[in-house]
Order: C-alpha cells, then sequence, then structure tokens
C-alpha cells in the first residue's frame, strides 16, 4: 500500500528539516537588494523618460501618483435599520438616492445589497428565539400554541 502524501520529511529526519517558512530564493534575495539599492535613480530615470514621453514611462508614473480609484466614500441620508419593518424605509432611500444622482447604479446596488445582508441578520435574530421556544414545547411533547388544530373534539 502507497504511504499517504504529507510531509516530506518526518519527525527525527537526518537530512534536515528543508528550508525555513518564509524564507527566501537566494537569487531573490540578490535581486531586491540591488533594486533597493538602485531603486532611487532607476525612479529619476522612469520620471525623465515619462517627461521625454516614453508612453510606458508616462504610465508607470502616472499609476503610482494617480492610483486608479476602486471605490468612493458615499454620503446619503438612510434611516436606521433596527427591525425588518424599517427596510422598506432604507430601500426607498437608496432607490431615491440612485434617482437623484446621489449614487451611482452600481453604488446604489452595492448599498441595497448591503442593506438586504443586514436584513438577513436581522430576520435571523428575530427567528431564533421563536424557533428555540417551538423546539422546546415539542421536547416537552406539548402542542407548538395553544388552540386544540388538528384535535378531535
Amino acid at each position: 500500500m502507497a504511504k499517504p502524501r504529507g510531509r516530506p520529511f518526518e519527525p527525527g529526519n537526518t537530512f534536515g528539516p528543508g528550508r525555513p517558512p518564509g524564507s527566501r530564493n537566494r537569487a531573490t534575495r540578490i535581486s531586491q537588494d540591488l533594486l533597493a539599492e538602485h531603486a532611487g535613480s532607476l525612479t529619476k530615470k522612469t520620471i525623465v523618460d515619462a517627461m521625454h514621453g516614453n508612453p510606458v514611462a508616462q504610465r508607470l508614473v502616472m499609476e503610482r501618483v494617480c492610483p486608479v480609484q476602486r471605490d468612493r466614500t458615499v454620503e446619503f441620508a438612510l434611516p436606521p435599520v433596527n427591525q425588518i419593518t424599517d427596510f422598506r424605509a432604507a430601500a426607498s432611500a437608496i432607490t431615491q438616492a440612485v434617482s437623484a444622482g446621489e449614487l451611482t447604479p452600481s453604488e446604489g446596488q452595492k448599498s441595497m445589497a448591503m442593506l438586504e445582508h443586514h436584513c438577513d441578520i436581522l430576520l435571523k435574530a428575530e427567528l431564533e428565539p421563536r424557533v428555540r421556544e417551538i423546539e422546546k414545547t415539542r421536547a416537552e411533547g406539548r402542542p407548538a400554541n395553544s388552540s386544540n388544530r388538528g384535535q378531535p373534539e
């Protein structure tokens, strides 16, 4: 039977444990040291090339000076959502903010998804005590509610 795959060295291995976790290859260390040593002059050269019209150098410099903006911080009036019943007002506020141009459609979609996730959490928090009560009454052998539905009179 084949030995299962796992760590390449067993405990007590006479050949050693191998390279320590997180250690770098020798070539990687040398190249990173060289880059660190010449980083200032390379940066200056790239900027000079960008000033002379080299499009690759221009792109490199601009990506460092003005990085691509991922998401902007959005501010708009959103009523508090502390209960499931507050969801409708908050969803309406997001829709109105998109309609008024305060939010882009993608920002509105992301905000609505966050709101929906928040409401799912609220719903679970509201339902948990009810489910526990039902499980408790079933475990005790009592009917789930006080009515005599389904039982003959």
